[in-house]
């Protein structure tokens, strides 16, 4: 059974996230799911499936807004919102058959090293 599109944001602020769920529901886009320090050693496909949560906590200052069964058309077009919001900018991923399976903490690692490499490339 195919799961419904999701989005999942990490390391916003209360008051970023609370601009964020405002701006979504304006445009009739649910709040996105908001995964936490303790979410690190947990599995994405978990944290989809289940909802699961962990125990052990991870500290990472960078932002994340993660897609999830979404159309090619609805991502960009959501990366444009966020784009726009007045706060920082995140790193933008969407769950592949690969990053499902890995924690959040691996995924924000992959994520990071993707994201110096880009920039430090000419």
């Amino acid at each position: 059974m195919k799961q419904k599109a999701k989005i999942l944001t990490f390391g916003y602020t209360e008051e970023e996230q609370k601009r964020i769920d405002e701006y979504l529901s304006e445009i009739g886009v649910p709040p996105p799911t908001r995964l936490e320090k303790r979410h690190g050693s947990v599995v994405i496909g978990d944290i989809l499936r289940e909802g699961a949560i962990g125990t052990e906590e991870f500290d990472c200052p960078e932002r994340l807004v993660l897609f999830y069964n979404l159309s090619e058309a609805g991502v960009r077009s959501l990366m444009r919102v966020f784009k726009s919001l007045e706060i920082p900018r995140p790193i933008f991923a969407i769950v592949t058959k690969t990053s499902i399976t890995w924690t959040l903490q691996q995924l924000m690692e992959h994520l990071i090293e993707e994201k110096q490499a880009h920039e430090g490339s000419p």
